[in-house]
């Protein structure tokens, strides 16, 4: 068994019911939301926490606009995000976006300080 390490510890989920608690922001390494979104009024909560957030631009389950503003917010405060939306996916992105390379290698870089 591998130790936990306190400098990486990430949050991912889907939908919009597990968001970052503000109050709980300084424990985590990295935030992956997929098909998410938050209160744009908690965008400084998570201003230091790297995030990478997805969404798909069909997704009839939950609006991309979600996304959209908590990403804007995230912007003006010149926050470290990265927004990657699918064109014409829907609500079942979680696979392709787990399955990323790219996204892991991010995810395992994150290191929190």
């Amino acid at each position: 068994m591998h130790p936990l390490s306190p400098h990486r510890i990430m949050l991912s989920s889907t939908s919009p019911k597990k968001q970052i608690p503000s109050s709980q922001s300084k424990i985590y390494a990295a935030g992956l939301p997929i098909l998410g979104g938050a209160d744009a009024f908690s965008a400084r909560a998570i201003k230091k926490i790297p995030i990478w957030n997805f969404h798909g631009d069909a997704d009839k389950s939950v609006s991309v606009e979600n996304s959209r503003k908590i990403v804007e917010a995230l912007k003006k405060i010149k926050a470290k995000i990265t927004y990657t939306e699918f064109s014409g996916e829907g609500h079942g992105i979680s696979r392709k976006v787990l399955n990323d390379e790219k996204v892991m290698e991010w995810l395992f870089v994150q290191k929190k300080d």
